[in-house]
């Protein structure tokens, strides 16, 4: 059954990822062509183009030779996009957009860039369902996770074997890019959410 539940989770849970994970928000485009059609083609084009190095720059910058693909291949790489806001003229096209990534055909490419990766055991440790659900929800959304193996399952612990390609060594900030903490001390490295911030403005009687 857990495994069930964490193929699930890797295999859709990200397309609802916020920003630390397959989706790249806050991509700013300005065109300008021959009529608005061209110019709005341009724009999804150079958008594209700008979500992917600024993915990739976060997620695997060891993997910088990838910064510029061809078309096609960046087509195989990208579910969709959002229109925040946008700006249509006679000439210019000025707009806001979100891309989304597909975190298979990532995967797969990184992979084929970095190596299949190194598998590493780990002790997630959570306090209620809700935060077992959101734990593994955030793991799916890591780029350099390809695979989350169960390997037990008790109240409040589970034992999970990850795939993580390029390595371990960036691990610890892959996950706090994603709120997760990885403790390394131990007979197991410690896996959990991160500890929400403090309320602004908090005042005790």
């Amino acid at each position: 059954m857990i495994g069930a539940v964490l193929a699930l989770a890797v295999g859709c849970g990200v397309a609802r990822a916020g920003e630390w994970g397959f989706r790249i928000g806050g991509i700013v485009v300005d065109e300008t062509a021959a009529d608005a059609v061209a110019a709005r083609t341009a724009a999804q084009a150079t958008g594209r183009q700008l979500a992917w190095e600024r993915f990739l720059a976060r997620e695997a910058p060891e993997a910088a030779r990838l910064r510029r693909l061809p078309e096609r291949e960046l087509d195989r790489l990208i579910e969709g996009f959002e229109v925040v806001e946008e700006e249509i003229t006679a000439r210019r096209y000025r707009a806001t957009l979100a891309v989304l990534f597909r975190p298979e055909a990532v995967r797969a490419l990184l992979a084929r860039e970095l190596g299949p990766g190194e598998t590493v055991e780990v002790r997630a440790r959570f306090a209620s369902p809700g935060e077992w659900a959101e734990l593994r929800r955030r793991l799916a959304a890591i780029a350099i996770v390809s695979r989350v193996e169960p390997r037990g399952l008790s109240a409040g612990e589970a034992r999970l074997a990850l795939t993580l390609l390029g390595g371990a060594a960036r691990a610890k900030s892959a996950f706090a890019t994603a709120g997760l903490v990885l403790e390394t001390e131990g007979e197991l490295p410690t896996l959990s959410l991160a500890a929400p911030p403090a309320a602004e403005g908090r005042t005790s009687d």
